[in-house]
């Protein structure tokens, strides 16, 4: 109970109550009539309510992070590549992912939000109070075509790339293969199976599950559809590819070229550091950890499949921080929900 109106729920064991401001608070649990679940006696507890549960914004599917408190950090466990070659070392080993920002100031490559996927209208926390709804801004959409160029992006639509990766259709810091035979030119069948759906995530879409899924070669994605043949070897069947049933779907290289444009210099996405300003893409993955049994992965994969190779598939690899291509049927890598989102639904 509480005389400042508050809403209380029990969901897994879990009391959480909204509508109340951080400080202390006493709760009141009494029976009642004909209940067997509490003793016969009142139960009294004083709590410290240390982080209040923060709703969305009224209409909108993703709101800003604004307060830097509440970015998601992880320490720098390496000594060479991965963060460590990021510079995090020595007395710095703090990593920090993504920008918080004031309303009201573009969107910039980083920017951290919070996206009621679920549509229960709150951000959902971990024990810890670390949202478990964190995206991350990459670019706007890429609109598979006959261009790579400014105009192939739709500036209606932002692209926002979850904090973790998925498996089972859960969220998991474990990897799976883009395609478990090693064919990358049937598509990435097994790292889709394992995205999210729409009973899982029901309060978003993708613009069209029908997806044109381009190869690349060298990082740079070819003008024509992979329709023919390669070697001998028959391209990706069906094209274009279906996401059925899938409300995210994984990131283009020319996404992440785009948005990850270097800050080092560096001239091509398959530059060692390239993607050091897009270290968001390895949260919660051998960048930072070297605790591989928990942290197996080294970065996610991407849509696009090696132009030149039927075995190989595009990824982000947290090693080199640059974008590469590996063995198609790895679990090195995982299958990270990638989401589209009209701008107009965003408070930024």
């Amino acid at each position: 109970s509480s005389t400042a109106h508050a809403t209380c729920s029990i969901e897994n064991n879990v009391l959480t109550i909204t509508g109340v401001s951080e400080g202390t608070a006493v709760i009141t649990v009494s029976q009642t009539a004909g209940s067997t679940h509490l003793a016969a006696t009142d139960i009294t507890y004083e709590a410290t309510i240390e982080s209040a549960a923060i709703p969305y914004a009224t209409g909108v599917k993703c709101q800003r992070v604004t307060n830097a408190a509440q970015l998601h950090t992880e320490t720098c466990q390496k000594t060479s590549d991965y963060c460590a070659g990021d510079g995090y070392t020595g007395a710095n080993t703090t990593i920090t992912y993504g920008n918080a920002k004031a309303n009201g100031t573009p969107l910039v490559t980083g920017d951290a939000f919070d996206c009621d996927v679920n549509g229960n209208e709150r951000v959902d926390v971990d024990t810890s109070g670390n949202s478990t709804e964190r995206f991350y801004y990459v670019s706007d959409r890429w609109t598979p075509g006959t261009s790579t160029a400014d105009s192939a992006f739709d500036s209606q639509t932002a692209v926002l790339i979850y904090y973790r990766n998925f498996k089972n259709g859960e969220p998991s810091d474990l990897g799976v293969a883009y395609i478990s035979t090693g064919n990358c030119w049937y598509g990435p069948e097994t790292a889709v199976a394992h995205l999210p759906t729409t009973s899982t995530w029901s309060n978003i879409s993708l613009t069209s599950t029908s997806r044109m899924i381009y190869a690349c070669d060298n990082g740079d994605c070819s003008n024509t559809p992979v329709l023919t043949t390669n070697n001998g070897i028959k391209t990706i069947t069906p094209n274009p590819y279906e996401y059925t049933g899938k409300v995210a779907r994984l990131l283009t290289v020319p996404e992440v070229k785009k948005g990850c444009t270097s800050i080092n210099g560096r001239t091509t996405v398959t530059s060692t550091g390239y993607l050091k300003k897009c270290n968001f893409l390895f949260e919660r993955t051998g960048y930072a950890n070297t605790d591989t049994t928990t942290y197996p992965t080294w970065g996610p994969w991407l849509e696009n499949p090696r132009s030149n190779e039927a075995g190989r598939a595009y990824l982000a690899a947290g090693s080199y921080r640059y974008v590469s291509h590996y063995y198609a049927n790895s679990a090195d890598l995982g299958a990270r929900p990638a989401i589209e989102v009209l701008k107009s639904n965003i408070l930024y």
